[in-house]
């Protein structure tokens, strides 16, 4: 049982900053005061509970994260340790937040101590996404939750756990030298990795490796050509392709109505990617298809466009555009596509200029 005597030391980053001004990053040591990150005062306190010269075979750092971004003022936490259905001490109890940024917040607790860290919104607004590391191990975690307004005051989130032992040794369960009972890492190279290509798509994939290290080869190159039926205002229309999350081509600016366009772009393979339409006017989307190396992977009718407010996806006001293909794979296809070479590449599809005779 921990005695009530016993100390407390609790770090807390964040307070508010007004709207124009970039709010630094402080570390666990520092508290954000007035802008500035002030290096919290050293504690004095050695007791059970933590301090700065607590011995570290007992005790083990428990931190909470929090990535608060609704009323920070009404968000309430507590974290809680001692005996599982007996006595409970608060070591943490706090709702002095003021900004909207991760908050993270970092106890001493003795090793095996049962603890729970609960957390409620007093104004029904929002429970913040948040985890539990202890030492190197992340023990809980668990996304944002809006809560109904009429449930005011109420402990709505509660984690429990018993506070692990920090064990060094490597925490990352595909490295070579994984250890299931260590807790804490000694240095960021300590896990030893087998390196090589991990997409079983690429002509180098590498069944055994642990970790991918940008390398993989696909062969060549693709292409993506996306047929569409145009409206009477074709200079509306807008096509993107995506791939992995990042714009890589666009087209717009066509110039005959009720003629059909197919814009084609070759492309890198090995990019997950998909096609997005959209109308500067909000009208009226054309019906098209998609095609990855001549094979048919997406296919839509005309459809009615709904303007949307704002700025569209980076377009102008009133824009409509939208994911239309779905996610394709692209693969390689590029090769000697003439039947008198001596090269010739009856997979190819698109030609790269190596024909030889």
């Amino acid at each position: 049982m921990l005695h009530p005597r016993h100390g407390l030391m609790f770090l807390m980053t964040g307070f508010a900053l007004s709207a124009c001004e970039v709010e630094p990053d402080c570390n666990d040591n520092q508290t954000l005061e007035n802008g500035v990150c002030v290096d919290n005062p050293i504690e004095t306190d050695t007791g059970d509970t933590g301090g700065p010269n607590v011995d570290p075979d007992l005790f083990s750092p428990v931190r909470i994260s929090l990535d608060i971004q609704r009323i920070p003022n009404k968000t309430h936490l507590s974290l809680k340790c001692g005996e599982e259905g007996g006595e409970m001490r608060e070591y943490i109890g706090s709702s002095n937040f003021q900004s909207k940024r991760e908050h993270k917040l970092t106890q001493e607790i003795l090793k095996e101590t049962y603890c729970t860290v609960e957390l409620w919104d007093a104004a029904g607004g929002e429970i913040p996404a948040g985890k539990v590391r202890i030492c190197d191990v992340y023990v809980d975690e668990w996304e944002a939750e809006r809560i109904p307004s009429d449930q005011n005051g109420g402990v709505k989130m509660a984690s429990t756990f018993n506070v692990l032992e920090c064990i060094d040794g490597c925490t990352d369960p595909v490295a070579e030298n994984y250890d299931e009972n260590a807790t804490r890492l000694p240095h960021d190279d300590y896990c030893e990795y087998i390196d090589g290509c991990m997409d079983d798509r690429a002509i180098n994939y590498n069944v055994a490796a642990t970790r991918d290290d940008g390398t993989c080869d696909f062969g060549g190159y693709g292409i993506v050509e996306v047929d569409l039926a145009m409206d009477s205002e074709p200079e509306d229309t807008t096509v993107h392709l995506v791939c992995d999350g990042v714009e890589v081509r666009a087209a717009s600016g066509f110039a005959n109505p009720q003629v059909p366009e197919t814009v084609s772009w070759p492309s890198d393979a090995g990019n997950d990617c998909h096609v997005e339409v959209g109308d500067l006017a909000g009208d009226l989307g054309p019906a098209g298809t998609v095609r990855v190396c001549g094979e048919a992977v997406a296919s839509w009718e005309a459809w009615d466009l709904i303007p949307q407010g704002g700025s569209g996806g980076g377009l102008s006001l009133g824009a409509y555009r939208t994911d239309i293909s779905g996610t394709f794979f692209i693969p390689a296809c590029s090769g000697c596509v003439d039947p008198e070479a001596t090269n010739f590449d009856e997979d190819a599809y698109i030609d790269d200029g190596s024909c030889t005779y």
